[in-house]
């Protein structure tokens, strides 16, 4: 467990950092200086984005950490790994921008009465969802082989600080809202380079396509494991992300602006859980590979322990602290209508946890 140990904490830290600015930026620059629906329709395109990326990638982070362990000994077979799981990626992408095309008037149609401000971005969505869908598959890479720490950097506190600043430009009239809008996707795209830097740099992003390696990983049922990946992430997702859509689309954007904050206010309670998970998952995948069911018992307990305990602990805080979280924020008269879902999303988590 020292490896997990010694990760999660630089993780948990990490996480935290981004916590902080994730909660200057959602509670106090967003509803300060953008109006609740522009806060509402910048959290729905974000949220839309983040529900379709699993039906672009189709289960293949989760093969990702699954079969990795199987080449990570060869250089040239693990380069030959990555590059096919960016090709299915890509793969998949077509065959979710087909099925994009189809149900595009079923989608804006149920936009349209109490969103349709959301309707004007849908390219836009469709541009966001490619670039999350890239940057998923490499860190799931960059999780298999160990490398946990800039990953979660990058999509935890670099990504938060370009939205900080892209907030201040706005305040400051040096750019429109809907110049806003693009720039954040333009954060998402850079933040896709520099992990692909990254990984390159270190030796890790060497790119050639051996199709051995993808008769191995299909006779080792990748497919089969891909579909049950894909059903499981894409049912977490749907439940995390589907009720911010709704919420939009049935009330409006303005109310989605206060859903979604109060929902994020209770996402700090699973932060451990997220450190945790992204180093424990890799090592529960090479005992696996080893048939150590002992070693994988271990780590799914203290796992579990040390989850419960943390979170128990930030649930209690949360709750003693929720007005006075409420008064600091500009318009609290307005946000202060999500209280109730900080603590039923709150239990939740814990729960999960």
């Amino acid at each position: 467990m020292g490896l997990v140990v010694r990760q999660s904490i630089f993780n948990t830290v990490i996480s935290y950092v981004g916590v902080v600015i994730g909660y200057i930026n959602l509670l106090y620059l967003y509803p300060k200086f953008f109006a609740p629906e522009q806060v509402g329709l910048l959290r729905t395109i974000q949220d839309a984005a983040i529900l379709l990326t699993p039906f672009a990638q189709f289960g293949i982070t989760q093969s990702i950490v699954k079969y990795f362990p199987s080449f990570a000994n060869d250089k040239k077979q693990s380069g030959s790994f990555i590059s096919l799981m960016l090709l299915l990626a890509a793969g998949g992408f077509s065959l979710f921008l087909i099925s994009f095309a189809v149900f595009r008037e079923t989608i804006a149609a149920y936009f349209e009465t109490n969103a349709s401000d959301f309707l004007a971005y849908t390219s836009l969505i469709v541009w966001l969802t490619f670039i999350l869908l890239l940057t998923a598959v490499l860190e799931a890479y960059s999780r298999s082989l160990l490398k946990t720490i800039v990953p979660n950097l990058l999509r935890d506190v670099i990504i938060r600080l370009l939205l900080t600043f892209l907030v201040v430009a706005y305040s400051l009239d040096l750019i429109t809202y809907d110049q806003f809008i693009l720039s954040t996707v333009g954060g998402y795209a850079l933040c896709l380079l520099l992990l692909m830097f990254y990984l390159w740099r270190s030796g890790e992003l060497q790119l050639n396509l051996n199709f051995s390696v993808l008769k191995t990983a299909i006779s080792g049922g990748m497919v089969k494991y891909s579909v049950l990946g894909f059903a499981g992430t894409a049912g977490m997702i749907i439940i995390g992300k589907m009720d911010s859509l709704m919420v939009s689309a049935m009330i409006g954007l303005g109310a989605n602006a206060v859903y979604t904050t109060a929902f994020y206010i209770a996402t700090v309670i699973e932060i451990p859980k997220r450190a945790f998970s992204q180093i424990t998952m890799p090592l529960i995948s090479r005992a696996f590979e080893k048939n150590d069911l002992e070693e994988i018992s271990t780590l799914y307990r203290k796992a579990a322990i040390h989850q419960l305990i943390i979170g128990s602990l930030l649930m209690l805080g949360v709750a003693a602290n929720l007005d006075s979280i409420f008064s600091l924020m500009p318009k609290s008269d307005i946000y202060q209508a999500g209280y109730y879902v900080v603590l039923i999303i709150g239990a939740a988590k814990l729960t999960d946890m």
